[in-house]
């Protein structure tokens, strides 16, 4: 994996757009959060097995990365990290395209959540634009 993607990780995280292992990231599938679960290329075949169960709850992408359990600890300031989630549309387009490990599927329902996000982030700047100035539909 390139130092890009780690570096994108390590903001997910600090930007609170990542769930770091499986309690985090299982609560974060089951509320429809997570956007892309992303599960180091050492894990145990259970966390895989698990990730693509939870991958289907959350009916996002899973992947799994070209870096160790250390090397995506160390991106985000633990010692090691097997399971991850991004839980934000555009970080996780942008992980998977810096990964390159995503199929045209799995980057297409990225692409489709990121266009969501945005329709959705649109429209609440547009509600509070017309609640400042006292507008009712």
């Amino acid at each position: 994996m390139t130092s890009s993607a780690l570096q994108l990780f390590s903001l997910c995280r600090k930007g609170g757009f990542a769930a770091l292992g499986e309690d985090a990231v299982s609560a974060e599938a089951r509320a429809g959060h997570a956007k892309l679960i992303i599960v180091a290329q050492d894990a145990a075949d259970h966390t895989w097995r698990r990730a693509q169960n939870l991958a289907r709850t959350a009916a996002c992408p899973v992947s799994r990365v070209d870096a160790t359990k250390q090397e995506l600890g160390y991106s985000v300031g633990r010692s090691t990290c097997a399971l991850a989630a991004v839980t934000d549309a555009g970080l996780a387009l942008n992980f998977g395209k810096a990964t390159g490990c995503l199929t045209g599927e799995q980057l297409s329902v990225l692409e489709a959540f990121d266009a969501r996000q945005r329709q959705q982030r649109k429209e609440a700047k547009a509600h509070a634009r017309n609640a400042r100035n006292r507008k009712r539909n």
